[in-house]
């Protein structure tokens, strides 16, 4: 996905989520999305929606305060893991070169 295709989804995903959510393009074919005051099953419930709307096949790597970690890096580090695993489970010994959700 180039850089252009993932503004637009960046744009799309903002226009849908709530005014205190955040998506941050983390590279040409990933987004970050921080959903605060959101637990693992509102994350999945967001991330389901998301899926109806934007282009292409995504996957997640969620990750929730404070269970999953004390401070951004930390969560950070976790989703990314959660992703690694969302990947192997679609397409053992397949690249990895899908879409991050970060809560």
């Amino acid at each position: 996905m180039g850089k252009g295709k993932i503004g637009e989804c960046a744009r799309q995903a903002r226009r849908r989520l709530r005014e205190i959510d955040t998506v941050i393009e983390l590279s040409k074919s990933t987004l970050a999305l921080i959903l605060p005051h959101t637990g693992k099953e509102g994350a999945q419930v967001v991330t389901t929606k998301l899926e109806g709307f934007l282009p292409g096949t995504w996957s997640y790597g969620i990750a929730v305060y404070p269970d999953n970690g004390k401070d951004g890096e930390e969560l950070f580090a976790y989703a990314e893991v959660a992703l690694k695993e969302s990947w192997e489970k679609k397409e053992p010994g397949a690249p990895a070169q899908q879409q991050a959700s970060d809560t």
